[in-house]
């Protein structure tokens, strides 16, 4: 029985990291398992949470340290390979992500996240033929699955629909909230909220206190730049885990989780202000948005919202980045057919993306 209370005092430090999972604290997990780490060296699973918390608090280089660790330890381990993948998916390594997921595949061939993961990598680095075998293979474990299907059209192998699925969404962002400001802010320079509120101090008469209506709020960076307009601050979204991240920032005085659309169509108070930040990406075909939106706003109210701009078409395109660019055509004949003037219409970088800018254009428009 020599070394059976250490072994007991192991599971209870364990037992109490998962605990602080649960709960959201993942800084309190962390030290748990780093904890662990040090007192169980050559013991896979310490690693192989530390690597996952590391991952979920953004600290890319050293979940990728810790994975490595976890998969070396225990290299048959098909969630230890998955998530070793996935830290080299996250840092541009897709090569080395490609291999992980290639072994998932063989060590759990009925794992569709794998083959998912592995389409994504492969599509990253270029080989589309082999990315469509992939998500075929995903689509064939989960036949109804709309996140799939939308990869697909992505690869233009299926016609892109009007916006991506409300499944693609809420998994793409669900995951990411607790990282997504650092993500986004620090490593990608995304500066739209604090653009669009220059705009706004700028063009909009802001006499008054506001009523306004940040459509997909996320995390609540763009209510952040304009909470002190407002006497009523709402926030709509998708996902919980951003809407979560939204509610701990304190700032809006109401949150609803719901498609944008749904819920401009069902919505009975009008607004002075409706914002988009980035959502419309996510959003290719806008006829519904901009009627509701109209209908919605009081007279004199302002919607103003990004999107990336598609230089070449006269609607909206489905880029092989799974996001949607719209043509300054096409959002003028919008805005002209729901009854709203233009306010301003200016260009600017949303954000990077492998360190290119990303060209798109901040909008402005009014109702008379």
């Amino acid at each position: 029985m020599k070394g059976s209370g250490s072994d007991k005092s192991m599971e209870d430090l364990d037992r109490l990291g998962m605990e602080h999972i649960q709960q959201r604290r993942f800084v309190e997990a962390l030290g748990i398992y780093q904890q662990l780490c040090r007192a169980k060296p050559r013991h896979h699973r310490p690693w192989f949470m530390l690597g996952a918390l590391n991952g979920q608090l953004g600290d890319l280089q050293e979940a990728l340290r810790c994975c490595r660790k976890a998969a070396r330890l225990k290299p048959g381990d098909a969630d230890a390979q998955y998530n070793l993948g996935q830290a080299c998916r996250r840092l541009g390594r897709f090569e080395e992500a490609a291999d992980c997921f290639r072994r998932v595949t063989r060590l759990r061939p009925v794992f569709g996240p794998a083959y998912e993961n592995l389409g994504y990598t492969l599509k990253e680095l270029g080989r589309k033929g082999e990315a469509v075998q992939c998500y075929r293979a995903a689509l064939a474990l989960d036949p109804d699955s709309s996140a799939i299907q939308y990869m697909l059209a992505v690869l233009g192998e299926a016609d892109a629909p009007g916006c991506a699925p409300a499944e693609y969404v809420e998994g793409l962002f669900d995951g990411y909230a607790e990282r997504f400001d650092t993500d986004l802010v620090q490593r990608l320079e995304y500066a739209v909220p604090q653009q669009l509120a220059g705009f706004i101090t700028a063009h909009v008469n802001l006499s008054g206190p506001l009523r306004i209506a940040d459509l997909g709020c996320g995390t609540g960076l763009m209510g952040r730049e304009v909470r002190t307009l407002a006497e009523h601050l709402v926030g709509v979204d998708l996902s919980q885990g951003m809407l979560a991240e939204a509610a701990d920032r304190g700032i809006y005085d109401a949150l609803h989780r719901k498609d944008v659309l749904a819920w401009l169509v069902a919505a009975q108070d009008s607004y002075d202000m409706l914002l988009a930040a980035d959502l419309f990406i996510y959003v290719g075909n806008l006829e519904g948005v901009f009627s509701s939106a109209a209908r919605v706003l009081r007279s004199g109210g302002c919607f103003a919202f990004s999107v990336e701009r598609d230089r070449d078409g006269d609607a909206y395109a489905l880029r092989p980045s799974g996001r949607y660019a719209h043509a300054r055509s096409y959002i003028e004949r919008l805005a002209t057919a729901a009854g709203l003037r233009e306010g301003w219409a200016e260009q600017v970088v949303l954000r990077k993306e492998y360190g290119a800018p990303v060209e798109g254009v901040l909008y402005g428009f009014f109702k008379p």
